[in-house]
């Protein structure tokens, strides 16, 4: 629980809620009417027979379920995987957390036209534009390549630490950030290729988040194939 309190207490000065951030990092939002949950367990994770191999972030960590909008925290993995890494519980779940939040706004996150669209309908007590957009953003995310979900959500974990380190300037601040960029990094490290941003290297920080955005967008918009080869052909340049 300490370290718990340390990531929270460092970050005070750069706080921000993590569906903020990641949705920031998006250039998207979530409509009061369209978010998603969170809740912690510390039950056995999906890939808890893996503990000790080839585990993944989606497995043993944390998982985001679309058909309830559900972000679950795995904490028993958590604490295995904090030790793995040589990282603490608190800095680890504060990765996963983005990274689920990440497969969130992917999945729910919608432009303010369409956020403001959402709030008028529900003030007139109109259920059908809430059902019509969860309907189409949710068969847009079913259709979505594995590989570039977590691309995708790995790259808005990315840019949203990014952002805290850019807002920092206290040293406590700066420090935390500092640790929490580093546990990102060796967690990426043990994950397998769908979860590496090696290939994104060469964009700057401005470059990626726009690219993101633009592939949400196109994806969406039915303009753009949502597999791999299309994602790595496109970040590529």
């Amino acid at each position: 629980m300490a370290d718990v309190l340390e990531v929270f207490e460092a970050l005070s000065q750069v706080f921000r809620p993590r569906a903020q951030l990641v949705s920031a990092a998006a250039g998207l939002v979530f409509a009061s009417s369209l978010s998603a949950g969170e809740r912690s367990t510390d039950e056995d994770p999906p890939e808890w027979d893996k503990r000790d191999e080839g585990w993944t972030i989606d497995g043993l960590l944390g998982l985001y379920v679309a058909e309830k909008r559900e972000i679950t925290i795995f904490t028993k993995g958590i604490a295995h995987a904090a030790a793995q890494l040589g990282t603490t519980p608190g800095r680890l779940e504060y990765v996963v957390r983005l990274h689920e939040w990440g497969h969130a706004v992917f999945h729910l996150g919608v432009d303010q036209g369409t956020s403001f669209e959402l709030a008028k309908a529900g003030l007139a007590n109109d259920p059908s534009v809430e059902r019509l957009t969860a309907q189409k953003l949710t068969e847009t995310y079913r259709s979505v390549d594995d590989h570039v979900h977590e691309q995708i959500a790995q790259a808005l974990t990315k840019l949203a630490l990014d952002e805290l380190s850019r807002k920092a300037t206290i040293e406590d601040a700066k420090a935390a950030c500092s640790r929490l960029s580093d546990t990102f990094e060796a967690l990426m490290r043990r994950q397998p290729p769908a979860y590496q941003l090696d290939k994104l290297g060469h964009l700057g920080r401005e470059q990626l988040q726009r690219r993101v955005s633009d592939v949400i967008g196109l994806v969406r918009g039915a303009k753009l194939g949502a597999d791999r080869k299309t994602w790595d052909t496109l970040m590529s340049w």
